[in-house]
């Protein structure tokens, strides 16, 4: 599949009988008809939650592969606000074991000082982007 536009947002989901801030999550091929209008086709789209928690501030990428990685700000009964990310396979489908805390992954805080890291955007900055080959996500992270 070669998606050429995709996006997340924040939106309210019920998840284990709770409403709970979720992600909501498409991925769009766009075209110009023979008329010159554009128009798009959702070949994938779904939501993420996680029961007892929230998850905001997403960002998504899918790799020419189909496979995708939704990147996000984690908080609630179980998590003090933290960076996490979630994969989605070929097919579209969220793999929940793939649901990570950034801090935990091995690759993971290998930064440099934070440029724009204010206690008024902490846990907000959040970008996803592919090469062609990989994914790669980048998420501020406070200890």
């Amino acid at each position: 599949m070669s998606t050429a536009c995709c996006g997340a947002a924040s939106t309210a989901v019920w998840v284990g009988g709770e409403l709970k801030a979720g992600i909501a999550w498409f991925a769009v091929s766009p075209k110009i008809n023979g008329a010159g209008k554009v128009e798009g086709q959702v070949k994938k789209q779904g939501y993420i939650a996680l029961a007892n928690n929230n998850l905001t501030y997403p960002a998504l990428a899918i790799a020419p592969n189909g496979k995708g990685v939704i990147a996000f700000t984690i908080v609630g009964e179980e998590y003090y606000p933290s960076a996490g990310y979630v994969t989605i396979d070929e097919s579209g489908r969220p793999d929940s074991r793939s649901l990570r805390l950034a801090q935990d992954h091995p690759m993971a805080l290998q930064a440099t000082k934070p440029l724009w890291a204010t206690p008024k955007h902490a846990g907000r900055l959040r970008r996803a982007v592919t090469d062609g080959n990989a994914i790669w996500i980048a998420s501020e992270y406070i200890a």
